[in-house]
């Protein structure tokens, strides 16, 4: 029988899981054993979780119920692993549910915003950033770690292509999220656009969204890990500073307007929404695009009503139905 080993948390989950860890700590130790924490010990814990950011604090800001949730889930997992290593008998948060969690629901940038996203940001840099995030549904750190010599552009078949790409003495790591290398198509907008990039740098650098003075920054915060011997903090967000500031200021400038939440990542939410949106692309290829490793994840974007979706249901029904005309006589 062959065993599959499973694949190592990304830097970001292991952030998350010793979020947790110190959470748990700070509120049971040293006063409650592990092996006595209870059911209603573990949602008092969950109660009474609070931001820790200083900020957030002065700003009397509550807990987010994402936030809340994630914890929640971290917790349960942390917990069945010590149960199934024999630590404990059961697990406390097991039975758990905050029920309907209140979830900010994301902007989707329609493609007239995104135009005026665009016509608002005079860096042809960023425009070409913004759109390898909106048109082909990149991570924020996959899209900081294209290089031009390193196969990421792939001009002669459209694709941008996302693998794992060691260390060296001067330059980071850059590792996929889960693991999981693939290609994503370029619309014409794109691979224009890159083209256009391409053929106005001057600087010699590798990589396709970083100056030569920010590939120096990032040389030496690589360097200074590498020398403390934490080369394994790095992370893949480090490679750019300030977007999501810049980003910001051109969205108000576009006239964009909403109360939901909007970011950088909101271009890759955007993607996901307007594919699935239009009926023509099939879960497990989104799923495959969009480079999830769970199918749950890609299922949300399908599963949301929107205009789009329900416009089309009453196509359907009246096609269905002759044209919605009364057959009564």
């Amino acid at each position: 029988m062959n065993l599959i080993e499973p694949k190592p948390l990304s830097k970001a989950s292991r952030r998350g899981y010793q979020e947790t860890i110190d959470r748990l700590q700070n509120h049971f130790a040293p006063t409650v054993s592990v092996r006595k924490i209870q059911i209603e010990d573990a949602e008092e814990f969950i109660s009474k979780l609070e931001p820790v950011d200083p900020h957030h604090i002065s700003k009397g800001k509550e807990l987010s119920d994402s936030s809340i949730s994630r914890h929640l889930r971290q917790a349960k997992k942390i917990f069945s692993t010590a149960q199934k290593w024999g630590y404990i008998k059961a697990n406390p948060f097991k039975g758990i549910s905050l029920g309907t969690i209140r979830k900010r629901e994301w902007h989707i940038i329609t493609v007239p915003q995104f135009n005026a996203i665009i016509d608002n940001t005079h860096n042809l840099m960023d425009k070409v950033f913004y759109g390898v995030l909106y048109w082909c549904g990149l991570r924020y750190g996959e899209a900081a770690n294209l290089q031009w010599d390193g196969k990421n552009i792939d001009f002669q078949k459209s694709d941008i292509n996302i693998f794992n790409r060691p260390g060296t003495k001067t330059l980071p790591p850059f590792n996929v999220k889960d693991y999981e290398a693939r290609s994503v198509p370029m619309n014409r907008w794109v691979v224009d656009m890159l083209k256009k990039l391409r053929s106005e740098r001057t600087e010699n650098c590798p990589f396709v969204f970083l100056t030569a003075e920010r590939l120096e920054i990032v040389k030496a915060k690589w360097q200074k890990l590498r020398k403390s011997g934490k080369s394994n903090d790095w992370e893949n967000r480090l490679m750019l500073n300030g977007t999501l500031r810049n980003f910001k200021a051109r969205c108000v400038r576009a006239g964009i307007k909403t109360n939901l939440k909007l970011n950088l990542h909101g271009l890759r939410k955007s993607w996901a929404t307007n594919l699935a949106d239009s009926g023509k692309v099939p879960m497990h290829t989104l799923q495959k695009l969009g480079g999830w490793s769970d199918i749950k994840t890609c299922e949300e974007f399908y599963l949301r009503s929107s205009d789009a979706n329900r416009e089309r249901a009453c196509e359907v029904l009246n096609e269905l139905a002759g044209g919605g005309k009364d057959d009564e006589n």
